[in-house]
């Protein structure tokens, strides 16, 4: 590709034909060959339009008028909607604030500006646009139509979408309103019409027929159509907005293949839903044994193991008392010998000591040396006390003369220090006349009055504060409306901010409208049951549009309403019949393996009792008694049919069960009410003997038996004569008749067996009945599986209805965008209005500034002070500094006064410290004179006491001190013994009890432990995991370390102490435990086909028994949760192995080459976006624009390299690509989930947009030779408005050509809404002249003219005229722009001007 075609421009002829027919009411003529060309478009009894239309010439038009005229309506209803298939309001109002909905045009709404009549109770209307081409057989046409019609009774609008291909034209050979009535779709005979029974159908036909493509091609046109068609575009173009909408042109993935791979997806939803079971059954079971089980086990265990300990505990010590009574009892003796053996010791020693002692004081030595030893330590006590007072002495004076010294160096510092205060007195007086002089009239001298001074200057600080306070009010009003002036235009900018967020909410508003009716027609289309049509429009026509509609009833409302309840009711009913059925089934069956349950389990059955009367309750059989029946067999050889008419024979004379005793005799009081059988003698000839024979019993029965088998005739007992020579009172024929005293029959057997005659005979008839039941019970075991299968049908059918509700596409974000937008519209407006009260604000502000500032400027001048802030700044400066001066003069002065006072002080301390020193000196000479003299005294008094004084002084001390110690030692020790004689009494007292009580603590301790064995062999230890010993060891020693495990190992919460509340605390759990079984944890288990019983044993303990797989084998908690998570895993398995045999065949395969073909033919569209504006640059700036698509990550990189390049075919890279895809499905679900949006599919879409992938840049080049560079907002905020308006209407109009380029033959419209506002005739004729290099066929809406420049050859403009109010009605002028001219064309009064009334039958 390297252009667009070139233009044909229609010739002078070609636009004299086309004013002829408009003139005359004719038809516009195709021009062209090469491809369609939209002709003409109108409508029919919509809105205040009667049949109304417009032309395009040389496929150029425009509408213009003033607001509010129609033209923006006239508009809408024949460009998006009939394109698109789609009423949506966002195919209305691109913007969506209108919030009109198509209904508006076709019904009165009876609103205050709604001038329509509305007698009507239904209303019809069409509109239609026509395109035409020339081809070899002649002019060929295409018309698109749509049908509307509402009834006032009805909320929906009926839309029949039809065309038209041929030679048929509206107005020609189409009528559409025939005699002013609007005709239906079914009216119409008009050949290559077509009516579609849908909007896809519609869709998909003008796709293939106009634009020879597909669907997609159609709908990526709508958008950037949709786009162009903004309102105001020339005001929206910003970079943002344009890299945007590029973005959404691009080709978007087939919902259809993204709800492939959700289906996909969602059929491994049956095997998580088997694992999600397993999974709950076993966190169920888990949560039992948490709960309930294991606590209660824990708390026996542990119950008994403590019993256990405390028995053991209690045995242990009282051995071990025991033990220690008796060490006691031998220790106690051994230390009382003891003690007595060092009593003696220590009297005899103290004895010896004390007359030593007493014989050394005698003596005349010791009293000598005792008088010369006192005297020298007295004279040694004076000498350390004269000592002492010597030290504190110096120190004294030594503290005297620091304190003379520092006196006389203070005097020094003081006198210095006033010699500088004075001269620094002297230099600021000076420094203060230097100052004040300046500032005030000073008398001439050195003499200055501070007083004076200061209060002149502190006058002059007042007046130059007041001048600065007034300029400061000059400057704080001039600031003040200058604030204003920025707020006022900060609050126009946000004013316009909020302006473009509303529009953008809109915008967005309308794209999410629009996907969520694609939305809701591919999730449709996946339904079972399916749904109506006009259910699915009614849907569509019923989503919201504005922020009005967010209070109407909910699409879910709907979707529940028209099509899941129905649904779901239909399903429940079902499973209810069907659960009916299989309860009854289980019933049935449950109650016949009962029956044969119990004849399996009994040896014998009982014979029926009697009828008619009351026989008592039977004792079992046995020597003294038993029934006929059980007493006899048949004879070998005996036929089976013959023996069962005998037996029936025999029941039918009451004989079969009649009661058989020793004696043959009926005893009252013995037998009560009952048959006895008394034999009768015996019959000559064939009796029953022969064919019947005693069974084995007692002797005493068998005499009986055989007695009564003799004594019955076996013959015929019609044989009158044979009967009266026979003595027998009975007679049985093998014929089943039989004849007694006063009564005769035939009997005829139940089965062809013998039921009750014989031991075999009653074991074939047990096994016939357990075939018979057992052949009922396979019907009801059918019936069930039956049954189970509806229900699971019906289950299933739910569980696909479900399933089917999540995906259901929603409208809650579709409402909270429009609520958004709506919101943001107000914001904008209040915004608006915000700022014209701040520009008003602003400009009385400075009004008020600049009075201020005369009236501060002239009071300045009197007071001669400038108004300069600086320049008053340093008077105040000047001031202020001239009060310092007099400040510090003052403090200076005052400071000299004080160095003056300081100075007399420090010379008074200095003599006073002087005389202290002199007092101190003479004081230590004193002290020092009684030091030296008893120095002497003492040295004279040591050398008269020799050694022998000291020796004999310490020898009476050692005695006197051995003697003491030796008879405390004694005291002490007589004391003890009386204490260990006490002591070992009541050793020996106490071993004798221990002894006794040791039997008592054995005997409980062994039956502690066999109640703790019963819990370890019942396996409590395994289910608790308790490392206990092997069961099958019993030594008290092993039984010992068990306990110990189980109390070390084994905590319950909060366990008691005591016996009686660990009684409590396990009987509570017991309780818990069955409360939980039952209520709780069975019924879940059932509700998946598993079970759990609690049965208890003979110790009172409850055994949980869990049925937990087909098997139907009982295990303990512990082992059921054990096969519960073995269960888990093999489907876990099962389901992974599942998961990637789904991804490796969807992703691997249709969805990742849908993918490959998406991300191809984006990189196509935008090569030959760049091809369409590589040769379209901006002429007046020789700028040449470019689309590039960068990678938005690294990642992103990688998959578009994989995807779109030859590398996939590599299996690791096609793996790698494969699991980012599965990640970004599994993101999608986890989003879903997480936010609570049952519909995961838009989720998904999301997450797989390829486009995401992309960052959409645009890059300029100046001149041929330059360098691609990006476009910045910066950049294209230099540029002029008509510049910018031109750069970026260039990529979108190019995306447009593009995508028409390698359509063959389609037409190629563009539409604009007031897109030029602010641009000038220069910028818009270059804009225009962009669309004439396009070869595009332009329609236009506006105020003014804008097509009248001289790049277009050629338009039709129209003004579109309302009638004056309160009349309805819309007219149509005609001019055409041509050659440079603007002529007016009067229109034809054939079309009917203004707007009949609409009746019943829907008259113009």
């Amino acid at each position: 590709m390297t252009s667009a075609p070139e233009r044909p421009s229609s010739s002078d002829a070609d636009l004299t034909a086309w004013v002829d027919a408009a003139t005359l009411g004719g038809f516009p003529a195709p021009a062209r060959a090469d491809r369609w060309r939209v002709l003409r478009a109108g409508v029919v009894n919509l809105w205040e339009f009667d049949t109304t239309e417009y032309w395009f010439a040389n496929g150029w038009a425009q509408l213009t008028g003033r607001n509010e005229t129609g033209k923006s309506s006239l508009m809408a209803l024949t460009t998006l909607i009939p394109w698109l298939a789609d009423t949506s309001s966002s195919n209305i109002d691109t913007l969506g604030r209108s919030g009109k909905k198509f209904r508006y045009y076709v019904e009165p709404t009876g609103g205050d500006g709604d001038r329509r009549s509305q007698e009507a109770t239904t209303n019809r209307g069409w509109l239609w646009v026509e395109y035409g081409r020339l081809t070899d057989a002649g002019p060929r046409f295409f018309t698109t139509l749509l049908f509307a019609e509402t009834r006032s009774a009805a909320a929906d609008v009926r839309l029949t979408w039809c065309s038209v291909e041929g030679t048929a034209r509206v107005r020609d050979t189409i009528d559409l309103a025939p005699q002013r009535m609007v005709a239906a779709p079914k009216d119409l005979s008009v050949p290559g019409l077509v009516i579609h029974p849908n909007a896809t159908a519609y869709r998909e036909h003008v796709a293939s027929r106009l634009l020879g493509s597909t669907t997609d091609r159609l709908e990526a046109i709508g958008k950037m159509l949709k786009v162009t068609r903004t309102p105001k575009l020339g005001a929206q173009l910003e970079i943002g907005f344009v890299q945007k909408h590029l973005r959404s042109a691009l080709p978007e993935l087939s919902r259809a293949e993204v709800d492939a791979l959700a289906n996909g997806w969602e059929q491994l939803d049956q095997i998580r839903a088997d694992l999600a079971s397993t999974k709950a059954a076993a966190e169920t079971l888990e949560r039992f044994r948490r709960t309930a089980w294991l606590p209660w086990a824990r708390a026996v265990v542990r119950q008994r193991a403590d019993t256990a300990g405390s028995a053991r505990t209690a045995f242990d010590g009282v051995t071990r008392r025991e033990t220690e009574a008796a060490d006691e009892v031998q220790r106690g003796q051994g230390v009382l010998d003891e003690r007595t053996r060092a009593s003696e010791v220590a009297s005899l020693s103290a004895d010896g000591a004390r007359r030593a002692a007493s014989e050394l004081e005698a003596s005349s030595g010791y009293r000598d040396a005792e008088a010369r030893a006192g005297k020298l330590e007295d004279r040694r006590r004076a000498l350390a006390g004269v000592r002492r007072q010597l030290v504190q002495d110096s120190t004294d004076l030594d503290a005297a003369t620091r304190r003379q010294t520092a006196a006389h160096e203070q005097v020094g510092d003081d006198q210095r220090a006033h010699d500088a205060q004075q001269q620094e007195a002297e230099h600021l007086r000076e420094l203060l006349l230097e100052r004040v002089r300046p500032l005030l009239d000073v008398p001439g001298g050195d003499d200055l009055d501070l007083a004076r001074t200061q209060q002149a200057l502190d006058e002059r600080v007042r007046t130059v504060d007041a001048a600065a306070q007034r300029v400061r009010g000059v400057l704080s009003a001039d600031a003040g409306a200058t604030a204003s002036e920025e707020t006022a235009a900060a609050q126009r900018g946000r004013a316009d901010l909020d302006a473009r967020a509303a529009d953008e909410a809109w915008a967005e508003a309308e794209a999410a409208r629009e996907t969520l009716a694609q939305t809701v027609l591919a999730w449709v289309a996946g339904l079972t049951p399916g749904v109506p049509d006009d259910a699915v429009d009614a849907w569509l026509a019923a989503l919201p549009s504005s922020g009005a509609d967010v209070g109407d009833a909910s699409l879910d409302d709907a979707i529940r309403a028209d099509w899941h309840d129905p649904a779901q009711a239909a399903w429940i009913a079902a499973k209810e019949r069907a659960g009916q059925r299989l309860r009854h089934a289980r019933d049935e069956a449950a109650r016949i393996q009962s029956e044969i349950d119990a004849l399996l389990a009994a040896p014998s059955a009982d014979f029926p009792g009697p009828h008619g009367w009351h026989r008592r309750a039977r004792p079992e059989g046995s020597a003294a008694g038993a029934p006929l029946w059980s007493l006899i067999d048949p004879r070998d050889g005996i036929p089976d049919d013959d023996l069962a008419r005998v037996e029936a024979a025999l029941a039918a004379s009451s004989l079969l069960d009649a009661w058989v005793t020793p004696d043959g005799v009926f005893n009252g009081e013995r037998d009560g009410h009952d048959l006895v059988v008394t034999p009768p003698a015996p019959a000559p000839g064939r009796t029953l003997a022969d064919v019947l024979q005693v069974a084995e019993c007692d002797p005493d029965l068998h005499a009986t038996v055989a007695g009564l088998l003799a004594g019955i005739t076996l013959g015929d007992p019609d044989d009158q004569a044979a009967s009266d020579s026979v003595a027998s009172p009975l007679v049985i024929a093998l014929d089943g008749r039989w004849r007694a005293a006063g009564v005769s029959g035939r009997a005829a057997p139940q089965h062809a067996t013998p039921e009750w005659v014989g031991e075999s005979a009653r074991a074939h008839r047990r096994r016939r009945r357990v075939q018979e039941l057992t052949d009922e019970l396979d019907v009801w075991r059918a019936e069930t599986a039956t049954a189970a299968q509806a229900r699971d049908e019906a289950a299933a059918g739910l569980h696909a209805l479900a399933s089917m509700m999540e995906r259901r596409p929603r409208d809650a974000d579709l409402r909270r965008r429009l609520q958004t937008a709506a919101g943001r519209t107000s914001v904008a407006e209040q915004s608006a209005a915000e700022a014209d009260q701040a520009e008003a604000a602003a400009g009385r502000l400075r009004a008020s500034a600049d009075s201020l500032r005369a009236e501060v400027t002239r009071w300045c001048g009197e007071q001669r002070l400038p108004t300069d802030p600086d320049d008053l700044q340093r008077v105040r400066d000047a001031v202020s500094q001239a009060r310092h001066a007099v400040d510090r003069l003052d403090d200076k002065l005052k400071l000299v006064a004080v160095t003056a006072r300081t100075l007399q002080g420090a010379t008074e301390r200095h003599a006073a410290a002087l005389a202290a020193l002199d007092e101190m000196q003479a004081r230590r000479r004193r002290t020092a004179r009684d030091e030296a003299e008893l120095t002497t005294t003492v040295a004279a008094l040591e050398q008269a006491v020799d050694s022998n004084d000291r020796e004999i002084l310490d020898q009476l001390n050692r005695l006197r001190t051995q003697a003491d110690d030796a008879a405390r030692v004694h005291a002490v020790l007589e004391k003890e013994l009386g204490t260990l004689r006490e002591g070992l009494a009541r050793a020996r007292a106490q071993l004798e009890n221990t002894a006794k009580e040791r039997e008592i603590a054995r005997d409980a301790r062994d039956a502690a432990w066999s109640a703790f064995r019963v819990l370890i062999d019942r396996g409590l230890d395994i289910e608790i995991g308790l490392a206990a010993a092997d069961p099958g060891f019993s030594t008290a020693e092993r039984v010992r370390d068990q306990v110990a495990i189980a109390r070390r190992e084994v905590t319950p919460p909060r366990w008691p102490s005591t016996a009686d509340e660990q009684d409590v605390y396990v009987r509570r759990l017991g309780g818990e435990l069955g409360r939980v079984a039952s209520e709780d944890t069975r019924i879940k288990l059932e509700a998946d086909g598993r079970t759990l019983r609690i049965n208890y044993d003979d110790h009172g303990l409850p055994v949980v028994e869990v049925l937990v797989d087909s098997t139907g084998a009982p295990l303990g908690p512990r082992a059921a949760s054990a096969r519960l998570g073995e269960i888990h895993d093999e489907l876990s398995a099962a389901f992974s192995q599942r998961v990637q045999e789904t991804l490796d065949e969807l992703l691997g395969s249709t969805f990742l080459e849908h993918l490959r073909e998406r991300v191809g033919a984006t990189q196509a569209l935008i090569k030959r976006i760049n091809d369409v504006l590589a040769h379209h640059p901006v002429v007046t700036t020789s700028t040449s624009l470019r689309i590039v698509l960068e990678p938005a990550s690294t990642s992103d990189a990688a998959m578009i390299e994989a995807v779109g390049g030859p590398s996939l075919a590599n299996p690791e890279v096609a793996g790698q690509v494969r699991d980012r895809l599965r990640e970004r499905v599994e993101e999608a679900k986890r989003m879903a989930e997480s936010q609570g949006d049952e519909d995961w599919r838009g989720r998904l879409a999301q997450q797989l947009d390829y486009r995401d992938w992309f960052e959409v840049q645009l890059k300029k080049r100046v001149g041929q030779g330059g360098r691609w560079l990006p476009l910045t907002t910066q950049g294209f905020a230099e540029m002029s408005g008509g510049a910018r308006a031109v750069i970026l209407m260039l990529p979108l109009v190019a995306t447009l050509a593009a995508l028409y380029e390698d359509l063959d033959g389609s037409p190629r419209p563009l539409w604009l809404d007031e897109a030029f506002d602010g641009l000038d005739s220069s910028n818009r004729e270059m804009v225009m002249d962009l669309f004439n290099s396009f070869d595009l066929d332009v329609l236009l809406a506006g105020p003014a003219r804008l097509v009248n420049v001289a790049s277009v050859p050629a338009a039709a403009i129209y003004q579109v005229v309302r009638a004056p109010a309160p009349m309805p009605g819309v007219d149509l002028t005609l001019e055409l722009w041509a050659g440079g001219d603007l002529v007016e064309v009067p229109l034809p009064s054939v079309l009917p001007v203004g707007r009949a009334v609409a009746s019943e039958e829907m008259l113009l």
